[in-house]
């Protein structure tokens, strides 16, 4: 069994090798707990996109694609700006054709985009003008295909609650007897 050690604590801790165990808590100043400005030089920029541009779209509802990019345009528009200063989408259906084109907020990283089908197929595309009639695509999304309005079709469903402990074969020779059953389950070709 074990017992409690009855000595009290030292008031005096030993020092070794630059470390010292403390009988009280060890707490800093509110001096010495705040930063200084240099301690956010290394956290105050954001990471920046690596590689090709890259643009992901999904159905978010029957209506609205999700789309989401990763691109340096910091590193993309360093030689040329954009004619009016912005980046678009273009979304295509799936035969092709253009249903809209809207002006985005680059450095967002996400957006949502309104569509007219339900259950459409459609692909998006970002990119910029410049000269300005002239379309510079930068990434393609995936196909997206939207979802129906209605999710489930609504039907009238007769559920039964089957005893565990019973087996297949005992429920087929109990409802044998049963015509309606029977007839049922010799139509289906189940019996």
């Amino acid at each position: 069994m074990a017992t409690k050690n009855r000595r009290q604590a030292k008031s005096k801790s030993n020092v070794t090798d630059g470390f010292r165990i403390s009988n009280g808590p060890v707490i800093q100043s509110a001096e010495e707990a705040r930063p200084s400005p240099a301690d956010f030089g290394d956290i105050a920029e954001l990471p920046r996109p690596h590689g090709a541009p890259e643009l992901f779209a999904i159905a978010r509802d029957p209506r609205t694609i999700f789309t989401y990019w990763s691109i340096d345009w910091s590193r993309l528009f360093a030689q040329t700006i954009p004619v009016d200063r912005q980046v678009h989408f273009r979304v295509y259906r799936g035969d092709g054709s253009l249903e809209m084109s809207a002006a985005v907020e680059p450095m967002a990283g996400n957006s949502y985009l309104t569509v007219s089908q339900q259950r459409g197929v459609y692909r998006v595309e970002v990119g910029y003008y410049q000269p300005e009639d002239v379309w510079n695509s930068l990434a393609i999304s995936n196909e997206v295909t939207m979802p129906p309005d209605d999710i489930a079709q609504y039907a009238d469903v007769d559920l039964v609650t089957i005893p565990f402990h019973l087996s297949f074969q005992r429920l087929i020779d109990l409802f044998q007897a049963s015509p309606c059953l029977k007839s049922s389950l010799n139509s289906r070709g189940t019996l």
